[in-house]
Formats: structure tokens, C-alpha cells, sequence
């Protein structure tokens, strides 16, 4: 009996004991908010010659933009005072395309915009909605952790092309966990 009341005690003991580091954690986790960070890229216009086509989930789509872009996250946590190495989670919570130029520029062939973060098979964000000189994106998946060791954005960019070239913005805001300790 006293052998089992004993072990019934170790094992109360280990529970506590798992549970209090849960929330140890948990405490010693602190939320960044990376906010307004932004890219200024151009889409060319159209070539009467041949347009560019790229197939994505089975639709035939005119690609307008499609490149990488560098944006260093790494070095803004490091900026901010943050370790990389105890860096937990790092999520899209917000993303937008504004016009830059021209001035005035209907932004409705964008309605199928998506955005990529290294792998270009799934969409981190794609088009909700356009109104006039903005497209505002829904984010599909935005914990971005596991792509961060490449630190490159790549942006695809599809619609409709104009006769002129348009110069956009893209906004995206983020979420970083870090822990306090490794």
C-alpha cells in the first residue's frame, strides 16, 4: 500500500511538473508585431507579340508579375533585439497591393492576385477583394516559420495586362513568437 501511494505520488509530482513547464513556456514567450512593412514592385505592360501564361490549380492565368523579392526578415528581428534561433512563430496576419503608378489606374484586373512565400504551389494570400487602387488579400496560410531560412518573398502577380506600366506597393504585417529561452 505504502509503495503505491508512493509511485500515485511521483506520478502527481511528473504531471505538475509537465504542466508548470507548459506555462512556463507559455510566460516566456513574448508577441512582436511587425507592422507596415513594404515592397514597391512594377508590372510591365503587355506585349502584343505573346503573353506570358502559367497554369495554377488547373486555370489558365496571364502571369503580370512574377519575381522574388529580398526582405531580410532575419535582420529586422535581429533590429528589434530578437534571436532568430528563439524565434517560435512567425505569421502573415495582414497583407494589401496599393497603386504607386499611374495615378488613377483602375486596379480590377488584379482580382486574382496571389502571393507566395517560397514555395510557389501554395499560396500564403490570395485577392478577397478590389476596390479602386487597392487589393486587399485574404491570408490562406500564414505561419511562415519554416520558410524564413530562405528570406525571399516571391510574388506572383495575375490579371488582366494594361496597355501601360503600373507600379504597386505591397503591405504585409506580421506576428512574431519568441521565446525567452531556446
Amino acid at each position: 500500500m505504502k509503495t503505491k501511494i508512493i509511485q500515485f505520488g511521483c506520478l502527481l509530482l511528473i504531471a505538475t511538473a509537465t504542466f508548470s513547464c507548459g506555462k512556463l513556456d507559455e510566460v516566456l514567450t513574448k508577441e512582436i508585431q511587425v507592422n507596415n512593412r513594404t515592397i514597391n514592385f512594377t508590372v510591365n505592360p503587355a506585349a502584343k507579340s505573346a503573353e506570358a501564361q502559367a497554369t495554377r490549380s488547373g486555370e489558365t492565368e496571364t502571369v503580370l508579375y512574377d519575381g522574388v523579392l529580398e526582405i531580410n526578415v532575419v535582420e529586422e528581428l535581429e533590429n528589434n533585439g530578437l534571436s532568430f534561433e528563439n524565434l517560435k512563430s512567425f505569421v502573415l496576419r495582414e497583407s494589401s497591393i496599393t497603386l504607386v503608378t499611374p495615378s488613377g489606374y483602375d486596379m480590377n484586373g488584379f482580382k486574382t492576385v496571389k502571393l507566395y512565400f517560397g514555395d510557389t504551389s501554395k499560396p500564403v494570400a490570395k485577392a478577397e477583394s478590389v476596390s479602386g487602387s487597392k487589393v486587399v488579400l485574404s491570408i490562406v496560410n500564414g505561419e511562415l516559420l519554416d520558410k524564413l531560412k530562405e528570406d525571399k518573398l516571391r510574388v506572383i502577380v495575375t490579371g488582366q495586362r494594361s496597355s501601360q506600366q503600373v507600379t504597386l506597393k505591397l503591405r504585409m504585417d506580421y506576428t512574431a513568437k519568441v521565446g525567452l529561452t531556446k
